[in-house]
């Protein structure tokens, strides 16, 4: 068993992916030092073998739609996400390398992004 302890936000280390917290923007607190991205209300894994990215979005939560932005260029528009297992899953391999933006509305007004390079 191991355990990890941070004071920042927690990165699990896993070869090829990257796991970063997807945060709400302008709420005035910015990062939440006490959560991982598994407690987050959304996180996201990016596999850069595969360039894809596989979202994890608490129960909670009623996604609308999700945008990608690829080097700032709308790229992906899932105007009716069906999350799977509280997840979704995103091949991205037909655009590149880049700088990715991804931004999910939640039928509530929230709005989530996150930001990760592939």
């Amino acid at each position: 068993m191991m355990f990890i302890m941070c004071s920042n936000v927690c990165v699990a280390e896993i070869p090829d992916t990257l796991n970063f917290p997807i945060l709400i923007p302008d709420n005035g607190s910015g990062d939440n030092p006490h959560l991982s991205p598994i407690h987050s209300a959304v996180y996201g894994a990016v596999y850069s073998d595969r360039q894809s990215l596989h979202l994890f979005i608490s129960p909670e939560i009623q996604i609308a739609y999700v945008r990608f932005y690829r080097n700032g260029l709308l790229v992906v528009t899932d105007d009716t996400p069906i999350p799977i297992n509280n997840s979704l899953y995103y091949d991205l391999s037909s655009f590149g390398s880049g700088a990715y933006t991804v931004q999910l509305n939640a039928y509530d007004g929230t709005v989530y992004i996150g930001n990760f390079t592939l």
